[in-house]
């Protein structure tokens, strides 16, 4: 084991004092140690008012590190002459940049430590005494170790005291946090919760966020923000005395604070969680209706999807697709909410009641957990994913029946036919749930940062991204129906590996919905049809 740093002494001296004298000594070049051990006295330090009290006697067991050409004046208590050894020592790094702290021996103003076993300290430092320049390199060698130990017991010290004075300070910070808690709604200042404490503001700031993982004006928003959440929740006052009751005395700071905090306005957050909120999507029906809530209005196209038509009866159609709204329908239903996604229509939505959206490039659990969030239903969309993660283990065990160690499992559409189909390579059904394996151009993709999650692949290449088992969506219009039935025809389809072993199952646009609701359904329909499959070529 190396060490970042040695210590090396150079000087020792035993200073003392007559009865009732006055003597002054300035430091050396090196740090000094002063080891008082008879007597007591005054001292004071130059440019620092009256100076301390040190002890040499009674067991006071204190030490005192002094920093490069420091003068003092010792002044000696009257009939108690004061005594003390003072080495001077300097600090040597071996090892540049190895250690991220301070050396708490090299200090830049006097330090005073209590340093248990003070006994031992003296047997040292008079042991050093004793030592003569001229002794053998034994005798030397000895006089080295004994200053390396005192050295040693000076450490020791030192980061007790550094433990103790942090100690103390956690409990200071501690009860300005309790401060905050109690009293949030009142004037406070950083600079003021640092005064409350004794720390200094850098001081108090780094303990701070040692404990709570936050700066303290971040910890105070975040009560006052907790504060207004219960007040718009519980009360019928408006947004200007809940503002006022939860701290903020400007209405306008305390709305751009909740909404930086909490993702929506006030208003917005008191519509998406108040019971029976009237709300319309534009994209997350299925998020919506796992929640064990039943939107107003969506858009056709989401209400026609396979795998939600029961749940969305009594559903208003309101638009023809998710980028497609019918306004004037929509502003005469008068929901409490809309919810869209990537700014799809926003301001318009917006002029007819509050807003939210939600990105629609997150992954699709990721989007649901977002939407439980804002919808105040985190406790539902827990419980609705630790049953999907149940029934997909159960799937998983089933698949693995069937789709062999090594073989490959690719997704498409078959979508821009003659010329082209589209390769999915965020198909989190197949890759995340069921671990399916990609073909390796597949996966070459996935490992691209920022990649898309589908592309057009030139039907000449589908080849290469094809899987042993092929899970290919035809859309119902007839040009889609007739452009696949002639692909079907091409011998290039033919040559396929999934084609020759019977291993194509063809599916509906249904399969394009990344709700948690289709998935679950995706998800129990995978598994039937690889193994109806199987079974039939068996």
């Amino acid at each position: 084991m190396s060490l970042p740093r040695v210590y090396v002494w150079s000087q020792i001296i035993l200073l003392t004092g007559a009865s009732a004298a006055k003597s002054d000594y300035i430091s050396q070049a090196g740090y000094s140690l002063v080891i008082p051990f008879q007597g007591q006295c005054l001292w004071k330090i130059a440019g620092q008012g009256d100076g301390n009290v040190a002890n040499g006697a009674n067991g006071a067991n204190f030490a005192y590190i002094l920093p490069p050409a420091t003068a003092i004046e010792v002044h000696n208590a009257p009939g108690l002459p004061w005594s003390a050894f003072v080495i001077t020592f300097q600090s040597i790094e071996l090892q540049k940049g190895s250690e991220p702290s301070a050396d708490p021996l090299a200090v830049s103003s006097p330090v005073t430590l209590r340093v248990p076993p003070f006994y031992r300290l003296l047997e040292l430092a008079e042991e050093i005494h004793k030592s003569l320049p001229e002794g053998s390199y034994a005798e030397r060698y000895r006089a080295h170790s004994a200053f390396q130990e005192l050295m040693f017991l000076l450490l020791k010290a030192a980061e007790e005291s550094a433990a103790a004075e942090e100690d103390k300070g956690v409990q200071a910070v501690r009860k300005t946090i309790a401060y905050i808690d109690k009293y949030f709604a009142s004037e406070i200042t950083h600079t003021r919760l640092a005064e409350l404490s004794g720390l200094s503001l850098r001081h108090y700031s780094r303990i701070f966020r040692q404990l709570t993982g936050q700066s303290p004006i971040d910890y105070l928003i975040r009560q006052r923000i907790n504060e207004a959440e219960r007040l718009l929740l519980s009360s019928a006052d408006p947004i200007q005395d809940i503002a006022g009751k939860s701290g903020f005395r400007d209405p306008f700071h305390f709305s751009r604070s909740f909404k930086r905090q909490r993702g929506v306005s006030p208003r917005l957050y008191v519509n998406l969680r108040k019971d029976r909120s009237r709300l319309v999507t534009y994209q997350y029906l299925g998020e919506i209706l796992a929640l064990g809530m039943k939107p107003v209005g969506a858009p056709k196209l989401l209400l026609a999807s396979g795998y939600l038509r029961k749940q969305a009866e009594g559903i208003e159609e309101m638009g023809m697709s998710v980028v497609t709204p019918y306004l004037d329908k929509l502003a005469k239903l008068k929901p409490d909410v809309i919810l869209t996604f990537d700014g799809h229509h926003y301001s318009q939505y917006a002029k007819i009641a509050p807003t939210l959206d939600v990105s629609w490039s997150k992954p699709a659990f990721e989007r649901f957990r977002l939407l439980a969030d804002h919808l105040g239903k985190d406790k539902e969309a827990q419980a609705w994913l630790l049953s999907y993660q149940e029934k997909v283990e159960a799937a998983r065990i089933k698949l693995a029946e069937y789709v062999k160690p090594g073989q490959t499992v690719s997704f498409f559409w078959a979508r821009g036919l003659p010329r082209s189909f589209q390769a999915y390579y965020d198909a989190e059904l197949f890759y995340d749930d069921l671990g399916c394996m990609a073909p390796e151009a597949v996966r070459h993709v996935q490992a691209i940062s920022g990649h898309p999650f589908k592309s057009d692949i030139p039907v000449g290449e589908l080849g290469k991204y094809a899987g042993d088992h092929m899970f290919v969506v035809v859309s119902r219009d007839p040009k889609s129906q007739r452009e696949f039935r002639r692909w079907r025809q091409d011998p290039a389809w033919n040559e396929l590996p999934a084609v020759k072993n019977n291993q194509v199952y063809l599916l509906s646009e249904d399969w394009l919905s990344e709700d948690p609701i289709s998935r679950l359904g995706q998800l129990q329909d995978v598994v039937n049809l690889i193994q109806t499959n199987m079974q039939g070529i068996h």
